[in-house]
């Protein structure tokens, strides 16, 4: 969401023509971000998240926003007072625009860049310890972005997510520990043969520019208390990787979650055909206890 700008919005059909408008009114900019999420019931795909650039929204136009989007209120109090450190604004929609849940999300992305390459940890002695256990013990997460989910007809209800980012981590480490993770998470007992020769192909790519980062979250309900969800997301963004590349995965995706695989089939050759570029994968254990995996996108018919 925040690293790829000037996005053109077509195709007013979608779903996310009621905020997108609604930003156009107000003369703001963003990127649509889509993605699909699975589990065993199935594959979900409205949804979506509009991210703007903080410096570019006024206090009124953000107040305009959190009102169109019945924001509760403590949480637009939170919104309005941390935006002068988010450098970016999100704001989006999972299914439909009456019945879904309604997403605001703040991205303190200069907190990523005040961290020096002091902090870079020695992984040379891990062994055979799972990396992402190593991850919790030696290295230290960056908080990095704050994210609210709710319902407008409940608005007494919602949940705060926080999202870590470990700079600590190198390309193949972030690739290793997502890889690990995600086997674990889906139960693939076969093992994530795809998945890894994915991840293979992108750490090939020698270019230092291109960053992979591997982001944790912890949800909390209004009243702070921890929530059980566990996910690990990972931005590879940088490497404008087509989701035609995805094809690789489908064994697995279909093993994990066999209520998906028709729809998993059909999304694939949908986004290859739009020439989508994948911007997030990421797995985890959701509130209620189930595997889940989701895909993030940049839709090239947008």
């Amino acid at each position: 969401m925040a690293a790829k700008v000037g996005v053109s919005w077509r195709g007013q059909g979608d779903p996310s023509v009621h905020l997108r408008s609604r930003l156009c009114a107000l003369g703001l900019k963003g990127v649509l971000e889509k993605s699909l999420k699975i589990d065993g019931s199935g594959l979900r795909s409205q949804r979506y998240v509009v991210g703007v650039a903080a410096s570019s929204i006024a206090e009124w136009q953000l107040t305009d926003l959190l009102a169109y989007c019945k924001t509760p209120y403590a949480v637009a109090v939170s919104a309005l007072e941390r935006r002068r450190e988010a450098s970016t604004i999100g704001v989006g929609q999972d299914g439909d625009w009456e019945g879904g849940n309604r997403r605001l999300y703040l991205e303190y992305w200069q907190r990523v860049a005040a961290v020096n390459s002091a902090n870079r940890a020695d992984l040379s002695d891990v062994g055979n310890a799972p990396l992402l256990t190593v991850c919790a013990k030696r290295l230290p997460g960056v908080h990095v972005m704050d994210a609210w989910k709710w319902q407008p007809s409940r608005m007494g209800e919602w949940y705060e997510s926080r999202y870590y980012v470990f700079p600590g981590l190198n390309r193949e480490e972030s690739f290793a520990v997502f890889a690990d993770h995600t086997q674990t998470t889906l139960t693939l007992g076969s093992g994530s043969a795809g998945l890894r020769s994915l991840l293979a192909e992108l750490s090939g790519n020698q270019d230092p520019s291109y960053c992979a980062q591997l982001w944790s979250a912890w949800d909390l309900d209004q009243e702070s208390n921890l929530l059980a969800r566990q996910t690990l997301d990972l931005n590879i963004l940088d490497f404008e990787m087509p989701a035609q590349r995805l094809h690789g995965i489908t064994p697995e995706i279909c093993a994990a979650f066999p209520a998906a695989a028709a729809q998993w089939h059909h999304w694939l050759e949908r986004l290859s055909a739009t020439k989508a570029i994948v911007s997030h994968l990421a797995a985890g254990i959701d509130r209620q206890g189930g595997a889940y995996f989701c895909l993030y996108y940049l839709d090239g018919a947008d």
